[in-house]
């Protein structure tokens, strides 16, 4: 799936940032495979704020996705594409529009050490294939709802 080119904004739009809870929540997304690869390099997490960890710089027409960052996809087009993708199960995705970068791990990072952190998105990207049969067929709501609001059952 494709949609658009990239373009990176340095400015937060609406007043942004990236709540404290947001490597946790990628930290359990990895865990049960509940993330999408946004052009070979973006580890997006549905739980919570939709929110992508750069596990590999990528460029792209200038712009660039630099790894140890996070970033978020802006515009309601690109938002939309990178729900439906998840929602029709696919694992990996090149994705353009609007993206603001939220900032470094360093900044955000609490529980452990960001190099794991980021060698965990990286093996995320290198064996990941499609979603587990655990996820597999659940749309992004069923998933955040199972996994975030009622994790037991």
């Amino acid at each position: 799936m494709r949609f658009g080119s990239v373009r990176v904004e340095n400015e937060r739009p609406y007043g942004w940032s990236l709540c404290s809870s947001a490597e946790g929540k990628l930290q359990e997304s990895l865990e049960d495979a509940g993330t999408l690869v946004v052009n070979h390099s973006l580890v997006l997490k549905f739980l919570g704020k939709l929110t992508g960890f750069c596990a590999r710089t990528y460029t792209e027409c200038g712009d660039s996705f630099i790894e140890g960052n996070w970033y978020s996809p802006v515009g309601k087009k690109t938002r939309s594409f990178l729900r439906g993708a998840f929602d029709q199960g696919e694992s990996h995705v090149l994705c353009g529009g609007r993206w603001a970068h939220m900032g470094p791990v360093e900044l955000y990072t609490e529980h452990g050490d960001p190099k794991i952190f980021l060698a965990n998105a990286q093996a995320r990207i290198a064996g990941f294939t499609k979603p587990p049969s655990t996820i597999l067929g659940m749309t992004r709501k069923e998933y955040r709802l199972r996994t975030h609001e009622n994790p037991f059952g």
